[in-house]
């Protein structure tokens, strides 16, 4: 069943809303997107010129994947950190919230073609999907490769006012994939009232992708033909 999932930090370290490399991109964001994403399609081009599309369109809210999830989990950050003075995150979730409960929902699409697609779909370590969704400080380019998957990543973040992405790809291999990442702040869940680590994924059991494509954009479907990765930023400033 494809649904959002926020694993338990195990009592370890709590996260709060400036702990993450997002953070760091706040400052410039759109500058800072437009570099890294530009960047990461370079480095997979498989035929120049490499075409990049960005799109901002609105869907309405509630076709967002599991979007009561998402307002919970908002409500649930600000409760778990109300008796700290942490200012930063109450604005950020009062305003995903306003956002969240709007008819409409502003969406980026990032698409890039005539690039190898987002490879490593169906396996678990160092590959160039799981470095881009599910690690940190696992990037190894070298050689001509300008950008990374490693702090870089972080910024398409920095532009969602949900701190919010999905991924899709249809990869050199003629495989199908997407995934969505929520990059938030520790809070408490309602099953088991355990803390989570600030981090959630949108896709199947054991956090794996869904593979197929995701279909978000109502103006926007890839041909079999056309190789490439797409992100969604939700909730787009």
């Amino acid at each position: 069943m494809t649904n959002w999932r926020f694993p338990s930090n195990d009592y370890g370290e709590n996260k709060g809303i400036n702990d993450t490399g997002v953070a760091m991109f706040r400052g410039t964001p759109l500058k800072s997107l437009a570099r890294e994403i530009c960047q990461n399609s370079l480095d997979a081009g498989e035929v120049f010129p490499v075409k990049i599309e960005f799109d901002l369109f609105e869907v309405e809210s509630d076709k967002l994947p599991e979007r009561d999830v998402l307002e919970d989990v908002f409500d649930r950050g600000l409760d778990f950190w109300k008796s700290v003075k942490a200012v930063g995150t109450k604005e950020h979730f009062e305003n995903a919230k306003i956002k969240i409960n709007s008819k409409m929902c502003p969406v980026l699409r990032i698409s890039d073609f005539n690039t190898c697609g987002l490879t490593g779909s169906r396996g678990e370590i160092n590959t160039n999907w799981t470095n881009l969704t599910k690690s940190s400080g696992s990037s190894d380019k070298k050689g001509t490769a300008g950008g990374s998957f490693g702090i870089g990543k972080f910024a398409p973040f920095a532009c969602s006012d949900f701190s919010t992405v999905f991924y899709s790809t249809l990869d050199k291999e003629n495989k199908e994939a997407y995934q969505g990442v929520s990059r938030l702040v520790t809070f408490r869940r309602e099953e088991d009232n355990q803390n989570t680590q600030g981090i959630g994924y949108f896709g199947n059991v054991r956090n794996t992708p869904v593979y197929e494509q995701l279909l978000l954009d109502p103006e926007f479907q890839r041909a079999r033909n056309e190789l490439g990765t797409d992100i969604f930023g939700v909730g787009y400033k």
